[in-house]
């Protein structure tokens, strides 16, 4: 329990002294944001949902890019040959050539 607590100090200690983290993140939030959406961003933060979000959300987003680059694999073949179909419809031949290593 005590290192959570001192890492957690190594952190807030410099993030809140001027010139700290907060004082350079703030800008970002003050041009993106009403002071609105900020209140009810700090809201969200208090649920345990948003703490449930934060700790999955790494995880989340490399499931999601790996099913995505998949998918794009398995469409790539439709695409290609969907393609091809129209474009020789027009008489244009297609011809997808492998990369060399050199290229």
């Amino acid at each position: 329990m005590w290192v959570y607590q001192e890492s957690q100090a190594l952190f807030r200690e410099p993030a809140h002294q001027p010139g700290g983290l907060i004082d350079r993140i703030v800008p970002a939030y003050q041009l993106n944001m009403t002071r609105q959406e900020v209140s009810a961003l700090l809201r969200f933060y208090e649920l345990d949902l948003a703490t449930k979000l934060t700790r999955t959300a790494n995880q989340v987003s490399n499931e999601l890019r790996d099913i995505a680059k998949e998918w794009a694999q398995r469409q790539s073949e439709e695409w290609k040959k969907r393609l091809r179909g129209a474009l020789s419809t027009h008489g244009i031949p297609f011809e997808i050539k492998p990369s060399s290593a050199t290229d």
